[in-house]
């Protein structure tokens, strides 16, 4: 795991392009962050990074924030500009890597 956050992001995107590569780092993945990825995977758009957190109990904020952190320096989840404004300023949109989710599409519709 440590290996690849130390990857630059052009080797990353080239990772992302295989099936193979996709799934074992997504096996490697926590579990909350699978069950985000697993959420996002069909979502083409940007969405509010408040909607994840709202997926999770109060109870579980560590697990949550471990398991973004891991979405994000694995490159798996990127952040988009946005116009959009929440409640307290500009609000974080993000998306997940689209070789990742291409790949990871790819291999759940051929299942």
């Amino acid at each position: 795991y440590h290996y690849l956050t130390t990857l630059t992001e052009d080797v990353i995107e080239k990772l992302y392009t295989d099936s193979w590569t996709c799934q074992a780092i997504f096996r490697s993945l926590p579990p909350l962050a699978k069950q985000y990825v697993l959420r996002l995977v069909f979502i083409t758009n940007a969405v509010p990074l408040s909607t994840l957190t709202g997926w999770v109990q109060p109870n579980c904020t560590t697990q949550h924030t471990n398991a973004i952190n891991r979405l994000d320096s694995l490159k798996i989840l990127r952040e988009k500009s946005s116009s959009r404004t929440g409640k307290s300023g500009q609000e974080r949109m993000i998306q997940l890597n689209p070789n990742f989710q291409r790949q990871l599409q790819n291999t759940l519709l051929q299942a």
